[in-house]
């Protein structure tokens, strides 16, 4: 079973995969392209590539909105969040998010084997999540741990 990491996005527009590979590298990431079709590393409107950094295993970088087919996905992963959070106990945190899953226009899904990847490819996986957050006014949700700012702080804890 893989692990993701999701950017949960209020603004539709995301930048090309090859805009982002050029953003990570520049920040010191040895991000390559692992997967996936060739021709979406500069398609306005790319719906999944494959990531790796140097010897450790890729990781998959999915895009859920219906302007590339994926409505259907991106309405179920709003749901099963939305019934998530409604769960939880009202709070300030409770009450971001579930503003935020209404305003959420796009879901960037990055998946990773459940072993977990290496340390290159972990950091990798954060930077490019905060940079897909600080371009989309969105947010970073974590599997087993929460919703978190651009900042890195804890909006809601979801475990």
């Amino acid at each position: 079973m893989a692990f993701c990491h999701r950017v949960f996005c209020r603004r539709p527009s995301l930048p090309i995969p090859s805009t982002l590979l050029l953003d990570l590298q520049r920040a010191g990431h040895a991000v390559r392209f692992a997967g996936g079709r060739a021709s979406d590393l500069v398609e306005p409107l790319w719906a999944r590539v494959q990531l790796a950094t140097p010897d450790e295993p890729p990781f998959q970088v999915e895009r859920l909105q219906p302007e590339v087919g994926t409505a259907v996905a991106l309405a179920e992963e709003l749901a099963d969040f939305r019934a998530d959070v409604a769960e939880l106990p009202p709070s300030d945190g409770r009450a971001a998010i579930t503003a935020l899953l209404s305003e959420t226009r796009a879901i960037v899904r990055v998946s990773f084997p459940a072993d977990g990847l290496g340390p290159r490819g972990e950091t990798a996986v954060e930077a490019l999540c905060d940079l897909l957050a600080e371009t989309t006014d969105g947010l970073v949700q974590r599997d087993g741990e929460g919703f978190f700012d651009e900042a890195g702080d804890e909006v809601l804890a979801l475990g």
